[in-house]
């Protein structure tokens, strides 16, 4: 934790954070607000790489339907959804309203991984590359500005791990208990990042009383919630996602679990059998996109397992060390089990936990050309994650306006 006594010490990292995350807060402020609308209709649901954006869209206009994902997303449409729906009472438009949410949620989550960084690097420059090698990979360029529970519950992860990280915390229940609460109030199975924090911070006594006051609070504001939001789904209640357990694709869920998550090889668009235009990751890679893509991968990898090794050989110097590892490894096995065939869409809640593993290389003795790689991965990967994200949306564009045309 960097101590109050000592900030002017760290006078060039805040400002650097500062300006950061005010940079951050702007442009995903602009982009959200230049997202296709087509994309946001609840007939165009699914159509974006699988995900949901069109219903959650919807949850921020309506409080008497489509809220029923709530079973697993337990407090959202309270948390997210309603600041929203008041703001439309009141009269602001809703798309400025959503923009705003997300451009807040990308500025905290910014932050947060900023503060880990430093944390784990002890340096301002190395935090700063490795923050901009996030804002570059296809998580955050694909997923940041899109209204879906992914890059909100992506905050929630990193909060229980700062929590984690401030020494002055371990051993107190409060602090532990608010984040166990927040990481399973958006996405259930993030509470993850909230028990392994637990675990490795407080006696086993401790964690079990977490666990049972956090079901009751939550469940306890659940139903408060219901009344403000009728069709809720019931908390906990599973029974619908067994559609969605397909263990076949484990080779792919992983090729998207660390490398499409940094950059999507090749994206197929074409068309449902409503006629409605989709995008997806492909799986047989051309020539062209596989051989760049190897590339691409095997730095980052490298990258990875050589922070994998700091990681591990520091590990008793903070809890935050093992909590990565067990978090990444349950990540791991969720995603080669639930939702396989679209994992890309949930990589914003593993992505930040992975960037904060590499940055582990920067403790090796070589960390110059750690750092060079980092530098040369920006400079590949993000325009031709822009740009690939801009195709990606670009299909729908001109869907809207061929049907705006046969009008």
């Amino acid at each position: 934790m960097i101590p109050l006594e000592s900030i002017e010490k760290y006078k060039w990292a805040i400002s650097t954070g500062i300006i950061l995350v005010l940079a951050v807060a702007i442009f995903t402020f602009l982009f959200a607000r230049s997202v296709p609308m087509i994309i946001l209709d609840y007939k165009f649901n699914s159509t974006y790489f699988g995900s949901d954006a069109a219903r959650v869209w919807k949850n921020f206009n309506d409080r008497g339907g489509y809220h029923d994902r709530a079973k697993v997303h337990p407090l959202f449409p309270m948390a997210i959804c309603l600041p929203v729906l008041i703001g439309i009472k009141i009269g602001f438009d809703r798309l400025a309203l959503v923009s705003a949410a997300l451009a807040l949620n990308s500025a905290a989550l910014v932050a947060l991984l900023y503060y880990l960084l430093f944390i784990v690097t002890k340096r301002t420059l190395d935090s700063l590359l490795f923050i901009l090698l996030f804002l570059a990979s296809g998580s955050f360029v694909f997923w940041s500005k899109i209204a879906e529970t992914f890059p909100f519950g992506a905050t929630t992860i990193l909060l229980s791990f700062c929590v984690l990280s401030i020494p002055m915390l371990r051993g107190k229940e409060l602090p532990f208990l608010l984040a166990s609460i927040v990481s399973v109030s958006l996405t259930v199975t993030n509470w993850m990042s909230g028990l392994l924090s637990c675990f490795f911070s407080l006696k086993i006594r401790q964690t079990v009383v977490i666990i049972v006051k956090t079901i009751v609070i939550v469940a306890a504001l659940w139903s408060v919630q219901k009344f403000i939001f009728p069709d809720a789904g019931h908390f906990l209640d599973f029974s619908e996602e067994k559609k969605y357990i397909k263990p076949t694709n484990t080779l792919f869920a992983m090729r998207q679990f660390f490398g499409d998550s940094l950059y999507p090889a090749q994206i197929v668009e074409g068309f449902n059998v409503m006629n409605r235009p989709t995008v997806a990751l492909e799986r047989n890679l051309s020539d062209g996109a596989m051989t760049l893509a190897i590339v691409i991968w095997s730095a980052w990898l490298g990258i990875i397992l050589y922070g994998l090794r700091y990681c591990w050989k520091y590990r008793r110097a903070s809890p935050l060390n093992y909590v990565l590892l067990f978090f990444l490894i349950g990540q791991m096995v969720l995603h080669s089990l639930y939702g396989s065939h679209e994992v890309f869409m949930y990589s914003l809640h593993w992505m930040p936990s992975l960037i904060l593993i590499a940055a582990f290389a920067t403790r090796g003795n070589y960390r110059r050309c750690v750092l060079a790689m980092i530098i040369a991965l920006i400079v590949i990967i993000a325009p031709l994650n822009f740009r690939r994200n801009q195709a990606s949306l670009f299909i729908f564009e001109s869907y809207q306006e061929r049907v705006n045309e046969q009008k």
